[in-house]
């Protein structure tokens, strides 16, 4: 399924149609164009991205793939971004899943690519069709929006552990046992992986918030100098919960 949000005109709503809407889109022109991409059709997708937006093949082939680990790559004329945020059905840390989210940004157009349904994409564009968020603010600043998306979906599952962590602590003086083991072992192996791509993702944007490109404006490094803290104290925080679970094994 391809969606395609396109403004022409500054103030303008944006019109939102299907794959049909590219046409009246010209890169050479002023108007901006987001086209959210759910690539069940590999080839028809790739195809979209080499073909009409001139993405390079190796990056289309990494957007496209099944999993990669977070990345930031750097073109003539745009950027590519690669992230993980959390599923719709992800509720806590026990049952969490991944949707990798592809953004290509260039001066007038956003493309993202994904194989899940992304709760943090639909999210940004339901507010960009009712007019919440500007799209006039430029492709770099809807960029910006849809990590925010991304990383806050993060801060509920990691601090409700915490909570779960201090009852598991008094538990284990009271009646320790084998269960409490197996959730703590559990609890240390999710956060792991967290961490992990946490600090992927910490790298990108700290390069995000100190590049020079003609394509950022004066808020550019503003926004990504917000979106990086966030991500650092998510990356500080969710070490500090593996440290405890293991702590509270050894225990």
């Amino acid at each position: 399924m391809i969606n395609v949000l396109l403004c022409e005109a500054p103030g303008g709503a944006p019109r939102c149609g299907d794959a049909a809407l590219i046409d009246a889109w010209d890169p050479a022109g002023d108007a901006l164009i987001w086209v959210d991409i759910d690539c069940h059709d590999v080839e028809a997708a790739r195809a979209l991205l080499t073909g009409r937006f001139g993405i390079s093949p190796l990056a289309a082939s990494d957007a496209l793939r099944e999993r990669h680990p977070p990345k930031l790559e750097w073109f003539d004329d745009y950027f590519f971004l690669l992230f993980k945020g959390f599923t719709a059905e992800t509720a806590d840390i026990n049952n969490f899943s991944v949707v990798h989210i592809s953004m290509f940004v260039g001066r007038n157009f956003l493309l993202t690519v994904h194989a899940l349904p992304s709760p943090s994409v639909s999210g940004l564009w339901s507010a960009v069709a009712q007019g919440a968020v500007q799209p006039r603010r430029g492709t770099v600043h809807l960029c910006y929006r849809l990590l925010r998306r991304i990383v806050d979906r993060y801060t509920p599952v990691i601090l409700g552990l915490e909570n779960r962590l201090d009852a598991l602590e008094e538990s284990l003086a009271e009646r320790p046992d084998d269960a409490v083991l197996l959730e703590l072992v559990n609890y240390n192996s999710r956060l792991k992986k967290l961490r992990r791509t946490f600090g992927y993702q910490q790298a990108c944007l700290d390069e995000l918030r100190h590049a020079q490109s003609t394509l950022f404006n004066g808020e550019s490094e503003h926004e990504f100098q917000d979106v990086y803290e966030h991500m650092e104290r998510l990356t500080s925080l969710s070490a500090l919960m593996q440290e405890l679970s293991r702590d509270l094994m050894d225990g």
